[in-house]
């Protein structure tokens, strides 16, 4: 006998699950009841069963079943073989079923009496994807609600080992079993289909699911069932407000302009064919523009590589590689840790500075000030020395705080006891321990200036002309140019003084 509050008769040994069935249901439109309609006597106890409409459950309505137990139990009996059901339990268990789960003095409501065996439900197979690669939208600013239209949604960057997405493969269902015997049949679950194309890996877990892993940088491509990365992305115009910005972790290939407004964060290369309107541009390999960079006084480069473009005008350039202009580099800051090479071009304005030294056809201009030359001289120097440096207002305080704990017991040695002097150990341990990051401060900064040292190059070439009012840098030395010489000139270094001399006509790649 199954315990009380349990169904009397569960031919399956099951309980019944969340999902009801849907498909394929038989309906019991009215409730069979003894003692109505039938042959048997007639008694003045009501009894019903009642079938659910998915034909999973009966249900027993039983009006004070315990005033007469016997006659509840044959009525409910006689009820069954009215239903016609298949099984069912004979009186004397019925009996004793409605001794557990019935009160003295109370009917019986909705009592599940027998139950089936309800359908486990197929699950198709599916894709996950790692993030939201393919979202439509902009991104809005959740204080006023204004969308941004140069930040679309979608996130295609991938960098190499990335999980892209998980194939799940589909769940069978399982058949479930009516009161009457009749089978709830589930549908074949559906299959997704996925397949690795270009620069990704796919992966079968014991589970049979399929991990799908980007094998380089670059760009997530899904269409006609298969996945790709491009570790090129290729712009088939320019990037404007229809493209939005561009964030890419491989190259990055611009077949138009770079519109005002734009910013590109790309991991690789990038390659525009066009110019470059003012706009930010940041990358991890070289940049090359083949017009030019027009800035308008808000425009920013920072490049880990090469910087090569027709012309700069009125922008800000940060590059670790050479900067190489064909025509003139125009009220422009450039601060890079190769050359600057412009050696068919002009530079007029702007602040260059430049490690590994500067080349030029034409320095300044007529009546043009503000050009500033400087080579073998490190732009990023102080900038990390003041960052080593912003460390040491910590450690002193630190230092600080474990002295007067050292000192505040006022014993000598003798008179301390363990707990004492192993506290005091411990204070001086880490006394010595910021001692030490304090000197290797000293230490790290004293590495990047000879590191830097090493690196400079301290020459500046002035192919064609030097005008008047342009101010040379070699290292810590600086000299203004009072007269404009209209033919090749080199600043060297001489003693603690810098001078202005002649090279060969028509000098080339190098000055001798």
């Amino acid at each position: 006998m199954p315990p009380a509050r349990q169904p009397v008769h569960d031919r399956t040994g099951e309980g019944p699950t969340q999902d009801a069935m849907t498909e394929t249901t038989a309906t019991t439109g009215t409730p069979a009841t003894a003692g109505e309609g039938t042959d048997t006597p007639t008694s003045s106890r009501r009894i019903e069963l009642h079938v659910s409409e998915d034909q999973v459950q009966i249900y027993l309505n039983a009006q004070d079943p315990l005033d007469d137990v016997e006659e509840s139990a044959r009525l409910i009996h006689e009820a069954c073989e009215e239903l016609k059901l298949p099984e069912f339990p004979e009186v004397e268990a019925l009996r004793d079923y409605l001794q557990q789960v019935a009160t003295p003095g109370e009917d019986l409501i909705d009592e599940p009496f027998i139950m089936g065996c309800y359908a486990t439900p197929a699950h198709d197979g599916r894709l996950v994807w790692s993030r939201e690669f393919f979202r439509d939208g902009w991104v809005e600013n959740k204080d006023t609600g204004a969308v941004n239209f140069w930040e679309p949604l979608e996130r295609r960057s991938v960098s190499e080992g990335e999980e892209i997405c998980r194939l799940i493969p589909p769940i069978a269902g399982k058949t479930g079993l009516t009161v009457f015997d009749q089978p709830i049949t589930v549908r074949k679950p559906r299959a997704e289909k996925l397949r690795s194309g270009k620069n990704v890996e796919a992966t079968d877990l014991p589970d049979d699911t399929r991990v799908f892993t980007a094998t380089c940088d670059g760009r997530v491509q899904f269409a006609v069932g298969t996945v790709t990365v491009d570790d090129v992305y290729i712009i088939k115009g320019d990037v404007c407000l229809e493209t939005g910005n561009v964030y890419h972790t491989g190259s990055v290939q611009i077949q138009g302009d770079v519109k005002a407004g734009a910013l590109i964060d790309v991991g690789g290369d990038v390659i525009i064919q066009g110019l470059v309107e003012p706009s930010t541009i940041k990358c991890g390999g070289n940049l090359n523009v083949n017009g030019g960079i027009v800035g308008d006084g808000t425009g920013t480069v920072d490049a880990a590589g090469n910087v090569q473009a027709l012309y700069i005008n009125e922008a800000t350039v940060r590059s670790e590689g050479d900067v190489v202009v064909k025509n003139e580099i125009s009220h422009t800051d450039v601060f890079t840790l190769g050359q600057v090479l412009s050696p068919e071009g002009r530079i007029a304005g702007g602040h260059i500075v430049a490690l590994r030294g500067i080349r030029v056809g034409m320095a300044g201009a007529s009546g043009s000030t503000g050009t500033v030359l400087a080579a073998g001289v490190d732009p990023t120097l102080d900038e990390r020395i003041s960052r080593l440096r912003s460390e040491l207002p910590r450690l002193a305080a630190i230092r600080s705080r474990l002295r007067k704990a050292l000192m505040r017991p006022r014993m000598e040695r003798s008179e301390m006891t363990d707990e004492h002097k192993t506290a005091a150990d411990t204070l001086r341990e880490k006394i010595e321990q910021v001692d030490a990051a304090t000197e290797q401060v000293a230490l790290d900064v004293e590495q990047i200036r000879s590191l830097a040292a090493e690196a400079a190059v301290e020459k500046i070439c002035i192919l064609k002309e030097l005008w008047s009012g342009t101010t040379v840098q070699l290292g810590d030395l600086v000299l203004t140019i009072r007269k404009s010489v209209h033919k090749p000139r080199r600043v060297r270094r001489k003693g603690h003084d810098l001078m202005v001399l002649p090279m060969a006509e028509g000098a080339g790649a190098e000055d001798g």
